[in-house]
């Protein structure tokens, strides 16, 4: 082949790079691209309000790890305190429901309970890596592993796709780099990688289909809902075709008034870190808040026009115009808590659930 020849077939090579007919996660992958975009917005499933448990059971439940030795998952009926099932575990990370399984890990694996008996499905191996979390569209889990998050010479991504019935693997993607807690939807999943990205892979082939990268922000952490996908940091962005533009001013962006709280809280967790099991001061530091539902794509709702700031067993909640709208003392630590569309769900150190109007 003559230079000429050769030089016109890397060329074509390198213009096929920037679609999303590739491997993930390529360096010459195209970001914040319109097109992109628009298909997989037009993927995602409707906005709708929030309405039933989104587990398999349809019914409210209460998923924790206990302190007491030995120490072990369990369900509860979180309106009579009824424990449902419990199985024993060393839980290092906190228990996720996803759809008919409790997603934890212990010290060496990724652990699949049966929702309705906590029974042990399947589990996986997580080798070196720290899970921080998983999400589920349909029958897959999508689940991620990390290290180096906080720093450190070695920095090391896993993001595997899983057979929520069997644990057969379906794909899995490696690189040189940090991932965090994933988000699922129509088809796809949605994976934050280096405080920066944001992967958007299909769910079947594993291959890329849109990358989001922040200009001006970090990307610690996105989560899907039923009202739309969201993504952030210190603010609330709702995954829009404004998207692309990459910068906060650009995008459908919420910043929440914090003013001087203490101890400077996150308004969710960092999905770029494990999720503790176990007795930790995150949590008790938290606010929380619940997306609402908006039809305006250059709008970020949050239910209630509320949001509340946890610090240990102190709750208060507040307007979007930053005013404290009350406070309340309980009688424990709260450890753990879920914003609803009415109140605030809290779980104390000592396994008092309460729901605050």
């Amino acid at each position: 082949m003559s230079p000429v020849a050769r030089a016109s077939v890397l060329l074509a090579l390198l213009a096929g790079c920037g679609g999303g007919q590739q491997s993930a996660f390529s360096h010459q992958f195209r970001d914040n691209h319109d097109e992109d975009f628009a298909a997989v917005l037009e993927r995602l499933p409707a906005p709708s309000a929030h309405q039933s448990p989104s587990n398999a059971l349809g019914r409210p439940l209460t998923v924790a790890t206990t302190n007491d030795e030995p120490r072990r998952v369990v369900a509860l009926d979180p309106q009579s305190g009824e424990t449902l099932w419990a199985h024993e575990i060393d839980a290092q990370t906190r228990p996720e429901i996803l759809g008919d399984i409790v997603l934890t890990s212990d010290r060496t694996q990724l652990v699949a309970l049966e929702l309705s008996t906590g029974e042990v499905r399947w589990t996986a191996r997580l080798g070196d890596l720290a899970y921080v979390g998983a999400s589920r569209d349909g029958d897959t889990v999508f689940w991620a592993a990390t290290v180096g998050a906080l720093g450190g010479a070695r920095r090391v991504g896993h993001v595997v796709a899983m057979d929520a019935r069997t644990g057969g693997e379906r794909w899995r993607h490696e690189v040189q780099g940090v991932f965090g807690h994933p988000a699922s939807a129509g088809g796809m999943v949605l994976i934050p990688w280096e405080r920066q990205n944001i992967a958007v892979v299909d769910e079947v082939t594993g291959h890329e289909l849109a990358r989001l990268r922040s200009t001006d922000d970090v990307v610690a952490w996105i989560f899907d809902d039923p009202t739309g996908v969201y993504y952030g940091h210190r603010g609330i962005y709702r995954l829009t075709q404004r998207s692309v533009s990459g910068t906060r001013e650009g995008s459908t962006h919420l910043d929440v008034p914090l003013g001087d709280l203490p101890r400077d809280p996150d308004i969710q967790d960092d999905g770029f870190l494990p999720k503790p099991g176990t007795r930790s001061a995150r949590g008790r530091i938290r606010v929380y808040f619940s997306p609402g539902l908006s039809t305006d794509p250059a709008e970020v709702r949050i239910a209630g026009d509320t949001y509340y700031f946890v610090y240990f067993r102190y709750v208060f909640a507040y307007g979007l115009d930053g005013v404290m709208r009350w406070s309340r003392i309980v009688e424990q630590d709260i450890i753990g808590a879920q914003a609803l569309d009415g109140g605030l769900f809290t779980v104390g150190e000592q396994g008092q659930l309460r729901v605050l109007d």
